[in-house]
């Protein structure tokens, strides 16, 4: 029965079906051409009101993002257009292309009988199919990485000759223009690179690397005087990310709890799979397994999640979800990898290793599926908007709830509206009397419509609800529609009920 499986999974009718799924569930999500949420709103203002040269200046609206890839978008949007698909077509080639290169890493790393499952996770997992269809970095941090680890591969194979070794330090360099967290894959590759080829070859010391360490470190040099620095003290940033951050040593039974806690997010809230549990393990088998047998490519995948964690006790990057993205293909090789010890080690009872693989593949299946008839929305704010510019009067006022404004701003023009007539909310989210006080100040208008999208929800209790129930007890509601994740209401506040 081994036999006939293993003869099915390395044929290459089933890689390139898995190739086709993979492109046609990120084409799929693509198309739906869903409303920016505020991250990606707040990315593409920066993008479209900004000069070539402004772009190298701290973003604006909290954000943080490659000078490389903001270039590009620069000169999409200014080719072509500043729409939504335009600003998301770099995401989308870059999510299509990992694909293909995922699954020549994978043939170069993993015995053949387990690459269709490495790919197959790869080609459906939930977060990397979002991130292709996001005005975001994050799949061109995943190919970036790929393209690093197979250069890193070939040179393993001692096809090291010094224009080789200038080519690799030259994309190693231009890498860190387009991926923050290149740094830490060319980390990990460089470290195992100076212990494999030059410490442990006694005979032949490879003293041509520097020249690849040189490059690199010019282009992580240029980088962080350009941009990386001012992330690195960005107040904001660092608050919002500090429950994210390595405490180290851990003094604490909520210290050591992170380390667990973490670890299985990283199957979670990066990879998007459900059973973090049969992940945990089949990604600790495939450590224990290359271990054993190749430590050179152990070094090179987890390396640079060690890197990772290391950079997070320093609190100079957040050890969670999107901003792990660029170790998928690291995790899902090593889950490959202790799909294939269970096989081998399981010999007489195949139903084992079937079990292990349908468990992994059957919640990521299930979204795939899912997200295939049904868009996975964030922010639906047009079709919002656009009801209102169909049904409001032109002395209606416009009231903004304080986290709708950036998104709003986006998409203003295209439905007639103007940020500098609206009424925007104060941000209030720790003194509920806050939004009180402010929606006093809109008493006496005949019709006012109030705009929300990116709610702020804590405790069950989320900001939406909490407005209604103000406007509920000082007038009365006209109209109302609602979206995913964005709403409007009409009312009228001219008198008390």
């Amino acid at each position: 029965m081994k036999n006939r499986l293993n003869s099915v999974l390395i044929g290459s009718p089933l890689m390139w079906i898995i190739i086709t799924l993979g492109v046609l569930l990120r084409i799929i999500q693509y198309g739906y051409n869903c409303s920016l949420s505020i991250d990606e709103a707040s990315l593409a203002l920066n993008i479209i009101d900004r000069t070539y040269a402004e772009i190298f200046n701290p973003l604006d609206y909290n954000q943080g993002s490659p000078i490389g890839f903001l270039i590009i978008l620069k000169w999409l949007t200014l080719t072509f257009n500043s729409g939504e698909l335009i600003l998301r077509l770099l995401s989308l080639v870059c999510g299509i292309l990992s694909i293909f290169l995922f699954k020549i890493l994978a043939e170069k790393i993993l015995a053949g009988k387990c690459v269709p499952v490495a790919l197959g996770l790869f080609a459906i997992s939930n977060t990397l199919i979002f991130y292709s269809a996001q005005v975001k970095q994050y799949t061109v941090d995943v190919m970036i990485a790929i393209i690093l680890c197979l250069m890193a591969n070939r040179l393993r194979a001692n096809k090291d000759s010094l224009v080789f070794i200038i080519v690799f330090g030259m994309v190693g360099a231009v890498a860190t223009w387009f991926s923050h967290p290149s740094v830490f894959v060319l980390g990990g590759i460089g470290i195992r690179l100076a212990y494999f080829k030059i410490i442990k070859k006694n005979e032949h010391r490879e003293y041509k690397l520097i020249v690849c360490y040189v490059l690199w470190l010019l282009g992580f040099i240029s980088v962080y005087v350009v941009s990386l620095k001012n992330l690195g003290n960005h107040s904001f940033l660092l608050h919002y990310w500090s429950d994210s951050f390595m405490p180290i040593p851990p003094t604490s039974v909520e210290d050591v709890k992170w380390y667990i806690t973490y670890f299985f997010k990283l199957f979670k809230k990066t990879l998007g799979f459900s059973l973090k549990g049969v992940c945990g393990l089949t990604f600790m088998l495939g450590c224990y397994s290359m271990f054993r047998r190749r430590r050179h490519q152990l070094c090179d995948l987890t390396l640079p999640i060690l890197l990772v964690l290391f950079a997070s006790a320093l609190q100079q990057y957040p050890f969670y979800g999107r901003l792990l993205l660029f170790i998928t293909p690291m995790l899902i090789l090593l889950i490959a990898e202790g799909v294939n010890y269970i096989w081998d080690s399981t010999t007489d009872k195949p139903v084992i290793v079937c079990v292990i693989v349908t468990l992994l593949f059957l919640h990521p299946v299930f979204y795939a599926g899912k997200y295939l008839v049904k868009p996975r929305y964030e922010e639906e704010i047009k079709p919002v908007m656009k009801y209102i510019q169909n049904h409001r009067n032109s002395n209606d006022a416009i009231y903004l709830y304080y986290r709708s404004e950036i998104a709003f701003t986006y998409y203003a023009d295209r439905y007639g509206m103007n940020k500098q007539d609206c009424i925007v909310g104060v941000a209030s989210k720790y003194d509920w009397n806050g939004y009180k006080r402010d929606l006093e100040k809109l008493r006496g208008h005949t019709r006012v419509w109030l705009l929300f999208s990116h709610i702020y929800n804590w405790e069950d209790i989320d900001d939406e609800r909490l407005f209604i129930y103000y406007l509920d007890n000082m007038g009365k509601k006209l109209d109302s529609v609602k979206h995913h994740g964005a709403s409007a209401y009409l009312y009228d506040l001219t008198e008390e009920l």
